[in-house]
């Protein structure tokens, strides 16, 4: 699973617990560490023998592995699909204003901009480079990620809309149920009822409160309309293969 940060990737693997058949790892460090491929340039050996020893343990335990990657390695996704061709990939995204605003008003350990951010696993200079806005970094981050994606034709990606898990739960974790092959103990309707905690914090009984305590305030006007503008071609595109 890879996805744009702050778009529902976390609730997502929430709901995808709900199958006892599923062996769910969100943003597993060993995985996580090693930097994010560039171009074409295939994945190391060491990731795959990772993948390889998480899968048999998943299946010595009759189960199927599914793992978050953090937003970072999204621009990894072409070279996740070429090494493991049969493996279903999912790309989890939101309008790049609202993913913004949610970055800026709690940044992630990640962000250079945060003066208690640990070292990134790999050389800054592998992404764009920060000496520019915190709004130019995060939006870069976020058409790295789109365009890596939309690189992958339909059939080796399946794009999910955070504005339509929200809106249509269960037609979203049918799509992903059957993308997946969640199909023995598939339970949608517990899965569903995660909507209601908030998917980040630590108590997994946390009611999650959009409009009180996790509200996040929108970008400023003027920087709004220039992420919309700027992005609008890439969103329209995920949005026509959601």
């Amino acid at each position: 699973m890879f996805h744009t940060a702050r778009c529902g990737s976390t609730l997502l693997t929430r709901m995808l617990r709900h199958d006892r058949r599923a062996l769910v790892l969100s943003e597993p460090t060993v995985l996580n560490r090693p930097r994010p491929g560039l171009g074409d340039e295939p994945l190391s050996p060491v990731v795959l023998d990772l993948v390889a020893a998480l899968s048999t343990f998943a299946d010595r335990r009759n189960q199927q592995l599914v793992v978050k990657l953090s937003s970072l390695q999204s621009r990894a996704i072409g070279a996740y699909s070429a090494a493991l061709p049969s493996t279903p990939l999912l790309f989890s995204y939101r309008p790049a204003e609202d993913v913004i605003a949610s970055l800026l008003a709690d940044p992630p350990g990640w962000s250079p901009y945060v003066p208690t951010t640990r070292a990134l696993p790999w050389a800054h200079d592998e992404l764009p480079t920060p000496n520019q806005s915190p709004v130019d970094w995060y939006l870069a981050i976020w058409e790295t990620s789109i365009r890596a994606a939309l690189a992958l034709p339909d059939e080796r990606v399946l794009f999910l809309s955070y504005d339509k898990l929200l809106d249509d739960p269960g037609a979203v974790l049918e799509s992903v149920a059957t993308r997946l092959r969640l199909t023995s103990d598939w339970r949608p309707e517990a899965a569903a009822n995660e909507l209601q905690y908030y998917a980040k914090s630590i108590d997994p009984t946390e009611r999650f409160e959009p409009e009180g305590q996790h509200r996040r305030p929108p970008l400023d006007d003027p920087t709004q309309s220039a992420v919309r503008e700027r992005t609008a071609e890439l969103l329209a595109a995920a949005d026509a293969r959601t």
